[in-house]
Order: C-alpha cells, then sequence, then structure tokens
C-alpha cells in the first residue's frame, strides 16, 4: 500500500495513509506457435511438460489444441470454419475450453486425453499461469520450455 498525498496550489498537503495500491498481474497465459507433426493420420499426443522453476505461490495450467488445418479451422479439407484464434480451440482433460492440464511441477508430464486430439495433424497449446500475489514472499513460476510427447 502506498500513501497518496495532495498538495494544493497554495502548497497545503494532505496525506491518506495506505490509499493507493499495487497489484501484479495474478494470471498471464502464452500462446504457442502452431507446430506440424507432418503425419495426416496415426499421430498420438501423449503428455505435455515444462521445464523452469515453479516458484512458491503459483500454478502452472495448460490447455491443448488440434487440428487437420494448419490454421486451426475444423473442417477440413475446406478449413474455413473456425481458427485457433477462437477460444475453444484449447481445451482440457473434459474436452472444455473451461478446464486445465494441470502439471505436479516442472519435469512432471501429464497425459494429454487422446480422444479430443488424437489424428490431428497440427497443435497449439496454450500456457496460463496463475499467482497468489496476496500473501507476501511468494514468488511466481517461470515456464522456460514445453515439451509435447506424441508418437505414430
Amino acid at each position: 500500500a502506498w500513501n497518496v498525498v495532495v498538495t494544493n496550489p497554495d502548497m497545503q498537503t494532505a496525506t491518506l495513509s495506505g490509499g493507493f495500491a499495487i497489484f501484479f498481474a495474478t494470471t498471464g497465459y502464452l500462446v504457442s506457435s502452431t507446430f506440424d507433426t507432418d503425419y495426416t493420420d496415426g499421430n498420438s499426443f501423449n503428455s505435455i511438460m515444462w521445464k523452469g522453476n515453479p516458484g512458491t505461490g503459483g500454478i502452472v495450467k495448460f490447455q491443448f489444441g488440434s487440428s487437420d488445418c494448419s490454421n486451426g479451422a475444423s473442417n477440413y479439407p475446406a478449413c474455413t470454419i473456425g481458427s485457433w484464434s477462437n477460444p475453444s480451440s484449447y481445451i482440457g482433460p473434459d474436452g472444455t475450453p473451461s478446464s486445465f492440464y494441470i502439471a505436479t511441477g516442472s519435469d512432471a508430464p501429464v497425459a494429454i486425453i487422446g480422444a479430443h486430439h488424437n489424428n490431428k495433424r497440427y497443435y497449439r497449446y496454450k500456457v496460463r499461469l496463475d499467482f497468489n500475489e496476496i500473501i507476501l514472499g511468494l514468488t511466481k513460476p517461470v515456464v522456460d520450455e514445453v515439451t509435447i510427447n506424441w508418437s505414430l
């Protein structure tokens, strides 16, 4: 909390103690580029994993998107309906945009539910960082690298 000091033109001042607070962002996210497996069928997306510093006051969450169209469209081969910019393109384990894959920490793979993504050629992921800034002294998570494991 910061004090607010008001100075009038006649140089009189008044102070409101703790009248202003600065809060850091509590949530942030990053969306990856589009990756091409180069295989039109037979892909199996197995897991997602991250490397970095988990911090002491945050959590790292993922959503995954897949498509047979490089632009994320849902009507292959025309590839004109939908796109990666649609929030529903990224889903969690229950197949909805409101759920997230959550790793227990850095270097801990989380299984991707194949029923939602298998046999798709292109993929993207969304990383969401949630942080509890209310408790002083906690540190934010830092994601340095994301690994998607897939196989034929």
